[in-house]
């Protein structure tokens, strides 16, 4: 499914969109990152949309909070073989796994991780764990 995504109206109030993985995708953004339509165990970003702004006769999103998955204190990797939310980790990993939370990041931090997603990279992931022990 590759529909794009629609705009909250005004009056609406703060709407997360939720960002995944190619193999979960259920819709894509503007730049092509991959989105899903709730937030769930195949979410690992989310940008909280918290207004629009009419700017040369269009309506932009303004996005203030920008969260990404962490498994305890590094980001969410979904490509890594024993990930927290991974099935193919050890027996070990599975029932003793601590679980994941989001954690408010900048912008900058936002759209390397979210390149990561899309592309797989793992020169975005090492430049995400970089900038994330800055947190």
């Amino acid at each position: 499914m590759n529909s794009t995504h629609t705009i909250a109206p005004i009056n609406s109030p703060a709407k997360p969109i939720y960002y995944t993985t190619l193999q979960y995708e259920q819709g894509q953004d503007d730049l092509g990152n991959s989105l899903r339509l709730q937030d769930d165990d195949k979410t690992f970003a989310k940008a909280l949309l918290t207004g629009l702004s009419s700017q040369a006769s269009q309506i932009v999103p303004i996005y203030l909070k920008y969260y990404i998955r962490f498994d305890n204190q590094e980001p969410h990797n979904p490509f890594y073989l024993y990930s927290v939310d991974n099935d193919r980790g050890s027996f070990k990993d599975r029932v003793c796994k601590i679980g994941t939370t989001y954690r408010s990041v900048t912008k900058q931090l936002f759209d390397m991780y979210t390149n990561y997603l899309r592309t797989e990279n793992s020169q975005w992931y090492k430049k995400v764990q970089k900038e994330a022990k800055n947190l």
